[in-house]
């Protein structure tokens, strides 16, 4: 088999998704954010998980994942579930 006649370029180089995502989050040391991100099935950057904490006497954590869906083709990544806890 030859290669005669195929074309040849420079080989893409896709950016960083995560470039510039903000991982971590602190208020005043009153409250610190935290998140998780994930590359969806079409390659996007998405927040899967998020924890707050509020400071002070007592520490208080709130947690919320994310869950989103697919549409099939296209791909929709649409936010379609969170679940919260304390």
């Amino acid at each position: 088999m030859s290669n005669y006649g195929a074309v040849v370029g420079p080989p893409q180089v896709f950016p960083d998704q995560f470039q510039g995502k903000e991982y971590k989050t602190v208020v005043s040391n009153k409250q610190t954010t935290e998140r998780v991100w994930a590359l969806s099935s079409s390659g996007i950057a998405q927040p899967c998980q998020e924890n707050v904490t509020l400071s002070g006497s007592t520490a208080v954590t709130r947690g919320r994942v994310m869950v989103y869906g697919s549409g099939g083709v296209p791909v929709y990544d649409n936010l379609t579930d969170q679940y919260e806890f304390d």
